[in-house]
């Protein structure tokens, strides 16, 4: 289903919790999951890697990525599907 949704004609991004081998990890402290943790962080402004006034896919993908490896000890490892023939662009601006 997901190399579906993933083809260049939807033009749709997948992020995923973890590979299909691991468990999500959660935490109390958290009040989610790692990986919510980690969206709600890089949506906040925190995925604008390169000071810039926006949020863009392939910034959050690496700012969740190592957020996620970071907030789990590595014990999880978020995944993404991007279609390869689209372009970067704007998620969200950052305030």
């Amino acid at each position: 289903m997901i190399n579906d949704l993933s083809s260049a004609e939807n033009g749709v991004v997948i992020f995923a919790s973890s590979t299909g081998e691991q468990v999500s990890c959660e935490n109390p402290a958290w009040a989610n999951g790692a990986f919510t943790e980690a969206l709600v962080d890089g949506f906040r402004g925190e995925a604008a890697l390169t000071n810039r006034d926006y949020i863009t896919v392939g910034m959050l993908n690496v700012f969740v990525s190592e957020r996620v490896q970071d907030l789990t000890g590595g014990e999880q490892t978020p995944t993404s599907a991007i279609p390869h023939l689209i372009s970067d662009f704007h998620l969200a601006l950052r305030r």
